[in-house]
């Protein structure tokens, strides 16, 4: 312990509780399954020990968790050591930087987008069905029906010539 208080004080405490992290997981962290139904009736005839053993209700959670603190051999740890460990690791796990509200925002924004693709592509049709399907008086291609991205009149529909970007003929829809 006098090592560890040493270590401490010179600031290397991190490294030197990887380390021990690193040699003493598989002691310290077992893995079980709880099985949150106190009414449960597990059939565990047939299963090997070791599964049995790590195959627990909630309301054996404590007594299990005790037994297997009283079998440790590990020194007790101090309330100080607890708490330099648990600041390790949250200094070592991520935060969640997810921003849900501004992906909610860009997936309404698309459908808005491919909404509109839809409705133009629907009145291209009807136009070209009834005959009333425009041309471009600048080189005679077909005008197209289209939705402004950027600008001023981002969103609005304009007829835009079909030989873009060859001819820049527009009219405002």
């Amino acid at each position: 312990m006098k090592e560890v208080r040493r270590e401490v004080k010179t600031g290397s405490f991190l490294g030197l509780s990887e380390k021990i992290f690193d040699n003493t997981f598989a002691e310290n962290y077992q893995s079980i399954v709880v099985l949150a139904n106190p009414k449960t009736v597990l059939n565990n005839k047939n299963a090997p020990k070791e599964i049995k053993s790590r195959v627990i209700r909630a309301d054996q959670l404590v007594a299990f968790i005790k037994a297997k603190d009283d079998a440790s051999k590990d020194v007790c740890w101090t309330d100080a050591d607890m708490r330099e460990t648990i600041q390790y690791f949250l200094d070592k796990s991520l935060p969640n930087k997810s921003d849900y509200s501004k992906k909610y925002e860009e997936m309404l924004a698309e459908c808005k987008t491919q909404e509109a693709k839809r409705v133009l592509e629907k009145k291209t049709e009807s136009a070209e069905k009834d005959g009333t399907s425009k041309t471009c008086p600048r080189c005679g291609k077909a005008l197209v029906l289209r939705i402004a991205k950027k600008g001023e009149n981002a969103g609005n529909q304009f007829w835009g010539c079909s030989g873009y970007p060859k001819c820049r003929f527009i009219e405002k829809a």
